[in-house]
C-alpha cells in the first residue's frame, strides 16, 4: 500500500468536511467535531501560539483520502514533542486497520513526513473511545498519568 501525507487544500477539507455530515457518528463524539474541518484547519492556522507549530496533513493510501492528522509540535521539558490531535479517519474504512497503519507509518517516517525531529508523540484520548485507547496502545503509546475529566494521556518516545 502507498500512502502519501499532503497538505490540506480545499479539495481535500471538503471531501473531509463530508465525513463529519452524521451528527451521531463516533468521529462527531469521541473527536468532538461539531464543526467543519474546514472551520477546525482555519481555526489552526489563525490561532498560532508563538511557541507551537499545527500541522495539518490529509493522507492518501492508494490514492483514496482516507485520513486526516492534526499535529502540534512544541517543546516540553526541552523535548521535541508532536501531540496527535486528532487522527480522522474516513468513516467508510473504520475498523479496516487503516489507522494502525496510518499511526504506525507515522511513527516510522515523520522525519519525512513532517520535517522536524520529534522526541515524543502524544495524544489525549477519551477514556469512552475504546477503539482509539486500542488503537494507541497498538502501537505501542503507553498511559501518562491520571484520567483526567473523562480522557488518558498516552505517550509514545521515539528516543530512549
Amino acid at each position: 500500500m502507498k500512502i502519501v501525507y499532503k497538505n490540506v487544500d480545499l479539495s481535500s477539507l471538503s471531501i473531509l468536511d463530508q465525513w463529519i455530515s452524521d451528527k451521531d457518528s463516533d468521529m462527531v463524539k469521541f473527536a468532538m467535531f461539531d464543526y467543519s474541518f474546514s472551520s477546525y484547519d482555519k481555526l489552526l492556522k489563525e490561532d498560532k501560539i508563538d511557541s507551537e507549530i499545527y500541522i495539518t496533513k490529509a493522507v492518501y493510501v492508494d490514492d483514496i483520502l482516507l485520513g486526516y492528522l492534526a499535529l502540534c509540535y512544541f517543546k516540553e521539558n526541552e523535548k521535541n514533542t508532536i501531540s496527535i490531535n486528532p487522527i480522522v479517519i474516513n468513516p467508510k474504512y473504520h475498523n479496516k486497520g487503516y489507522g494502525k497503519l496510518i499511526l504506525n507509518d507515522l511513527i516510522k517516517n515523520y522525519k519525512t513526513i513532517i520535517n522536524i525531529d520529534v522526541d515524543i508523540f502524544n495524544a489525549t484520548i477519551s477514556i469512552n473511545n475504546i477503539h482509539s485507547l486500542k488503537l494507541f496502545e497498538s502501537v505501542h503509546f503507553k498511559k501518562s498519568g491520571n484520567i483526567n475529566e473523562g480522557f488518558q494521556d498516552y505517550i509514545l518516545k521515539t528516543k530512549c
